[in-house]
């Protein structure tokens, strides 16, 4: 997705905010700035308010006394740019947390030269550092629509809300009415007002309780056990579907029963009935027995559909894995770095190379397993076929008979006696009433079926999701393929010995603040050495000692237990959706983005993650706003700790 589609989608997203009378100021209308849009010029964003640009104001604000519709375009887009956390994490090049308006105009014109023309910023540019910056815009499109869409919801319970107690008062109001007019205190308004809404609340408890579970947050292990789940609702909701055609189901077998009544009272009539010749009575013996045999046939072909139809579904979604997971090794394989040849790669090449042979010995068995499930697949939907073409034979011959049956019963009607013509008539309306409580039942148990299947393929999905991302991790170049620094001095060497003294010493500390907030024990520990060298009498947010407000960023936090403090600081400054705990490689990620992606902009790799490692050689913020290219970092790299503890 580009920016401009982004926006589009962004805008749609706030009109249905607006339709939920949740507007919060956005001008819907902007969108129709945004194709005017075609490029600014060096002066344009010098005149631009940058001010405004970093300020929480509504489109309306912003474009305040701005006449010029290009001009309007050119704030829109940028507001909605500069709003992405990404974008000012990248622009805040000090990384003090704090977007100046000096840095954001910097930045803006650094990214102008994106396209090549660094004369205008263009939208190619703004897609550019998007694509740089791994900003996944269709997310973002996605959540900032279901919000919408959930304050629209929320706005119509509300007002569902409202319409209820408006009808509670109009019902106590016309009680009282009625109360005046027999002389009784009536109770009734009251009585409605209190079932109606606690009626309400415990119909949306209900609801609530029965909502299908959030699959996105289930660790493997949570997602085959909610499939198991699935699976026996979807087996419990063909057996319902199986009970209906055999006549298992409660309100089949009781209209069943009633049928059978009538035929026994129309039967003995018919056999006590003189007027009727005996052969005619055979007759109609002989076709009634074929019409239920034949029903039986009919409804044993059903039972032997239904169930062909979800051997079908699951062979489906075993398809469907097969090819989701062919799909990602295919891409593990072409996403595997091409082998240097040089002598100090020898030994990355050659784990290169080993991992090529794996993943190609994955694809070939992979495609095997998915011919050989695609002819399952076939042979099932074969079956399925025969299956029907059978029951429409039954079919044809059901309504054979049924001609034949009301054929015989015209010969009789003409002969019986009145008693016999009533419970013909009584006999065929339950025969009737049979099949449309038949019809009713299966109607809604193939719908709870149809729904069942889709709930298992949609867990399917997400487990050969869960499985794909651990191959490719799998499949990947050594995590740790980093070396440490040849040159790494004799104090750092020290200092990483004590690093791993301090974790095994201090383990359970950190694990605690793991155990709250989901960031791993040894990342804690490590951000923790860099920012005060394992002091527990100091902030883990800056280095500032515990119990006392703090000075640096985020000034004015105050805590007296360190635990306590670091489960702020890792809640605060580490973001859950970037953070995967079965790669390291995100530990990375978030460890540069909680100290600040300064050194990103600088085209260096950050110290506070690679000092002492071989991915590091010089340059560093000796101070706020300050960089010094030529100065070396001699702390601790949070990687270099990382590996030692965990490689």
């Amino acid at each position: 997705m580009d920016f401009n589609s982004y926006l589009i989608k962004r805008l749609s997203a706030l009109s249905v905010q607006k339709t939920a009378g949740k507007n919060d100021g956005y001008d819907t209308g902007a969108v129709a700035n945004i194709s005017i849009f075609s490029g600014a010029s060096a002066q344009d964003l010098k005149s631009l308010d940058y001010s405004k640009l970093l300020s929480d104001i509504s489109d309306k604000e912003l474009n305040e006394g701005v006449t010029d519709q290009t001009q309007k375009s050119l704030n829109n887009i940028l507001k909605s740019f500069v709003d992405l956390d990404e974008v000012k994490e990248a622009a805040d090049v000090d990384g003090d947390g704090e977007v100046t308006e000096a840095e954001l105009q910097d930045y803006i014109s650094q990214i102008a030269g994106a396209d090549g023309d660094a004369n205008t910023l263009t939208m190619d540019d703004i897609n550019a550092v998007i694509d740089e910056l791994g900003i996944d815009l269709e997310s973002i499109a996605e959540k900032s629509m279901n919000e919408a869409l959930k304050a629209l919801e929320e706005e119509n319970d509300a007002k569902a809300i409202d319409d209820l107690e408006e009808e509670k008062e109009t019902e106590k109001a016309k009680q009282a009415q009625q109360a005046q007019g027999s002389g009784s205190t009536g109770s009734a308004g009251g009585n409605y007002g209190g079932s109606g809404v606690s009626g309400s609340s415990a119909s949306s408890a209900a609801n609530k309780s029965n909502e299908p579970k959030t699959i996105d947050n289930m660790s493997l292990e949570e997602l085959e056990s909610e499939k198991k789940t699935r699976q026996s609702e979807m087996q419990e909701a063909q057996d319902a579907v199986n009970a209906i055609h055999s006549g298992e189901n409660d309100q089949v077998k009781a209209a069943q029963e009633k049928a059978d009544e009538a035929k026994e009272k129309y039967e003995k009539a018919l056999k006590d009935d003189k007027n009727v010749p005996d052969e005619l009575k055979n007759k109609q013996t002989q076709n009634t027995k074929s019409i239920e045999d034949n029903q039986k046939k009919i409804d044993d072909k059903e039972v032997a559909i239904n169930n062909k139809e979800s051997d079908i579904s699951n062979q489906e979604n075993t398809v469907s894995s097969h090819e989701s997971s062919l799909s990602s090794l295919e891409s593990s394989l072409s996403s595997l770095p091409s082998p240097t040849g040089k002598e100090e790669d020898k030994e990355k090449d050659a784990q290169i190379a080993e991992k090529k042979q794996s993943i190609e010995s994955q694809i070939s068995a992979k495609k095997e397993e998915l011919e050989a499930a695609k002819t399952k697949l076939q042979e099932e939907k074969t079956a399925l076929s025969k299956l029907n073409e059978e029951k429409g034979k039954l079919e044809v011959e059901k309504g054979q008979l049924e001609k034949a049956k009301q054929d015989i019963q015209k010969e009789i009607e003409a002969k019986c006696s009145k008693e016999t013509k009533e419970a013909m008539t009584a006999y065929n309306e339950a025969k009737t009433n049979v099949e449309t409580v038949k019809k009713s039942e299966l109607s809604t148990a193939t719908a709870a079926l149809d729904k069942a299947r889709s709930s298992v393929s949609e867990i399917e999905a997400k487990i050969t999701e869960v499985k794909n991302k651990k191959t490719e991790k799998e499949n990947s170049v050594n995590k740790f393929s980093f070396d440490f620094d040849e040159n790494m001095s004799a104090e750092q060497k020290a200092a990483l010995e004590k690093f791993e003294e301090n974790y095994e010493k201090n383990k359970d500390r950190y694990e605690a603040v793991a155990e709250k907030t989901g960031v791993p024990a040894e990342l804690v520990a490590a951000i923790h050495w860099r920012e005060s060298s394992g002091n527990f009498g100091t902030y883990l947010h800056n280095g500032d000692p515990l119990g006392k407000p703090t000075t640096h960023v985020p000034a004015g936090i105050n805590y007296s237990n360190w635990e306590d403090a670091a489960c702020d600081a890792m809640t605060r400054y580490i973001d859950q959706d970037k953070l995967d705990k079965d790669d390291v490689n995100t530990y990375y990620e978030v460890a540069e983005r909680y100290n600040g992606l300064g050194y990103r902009n600088k085209g260096v790799a950050s110290p506070y993650v690679w000092a002492g490692s071989s991915n590091y050689s010089c340059g560093k913020y000796v101070a706020d706003g300050q960089y010094d290219p030529n100065h070396v970092d001699r702390q601790l790299g949070v990687a270099v700790m990382l590996k030692r503890l965990m490689s």
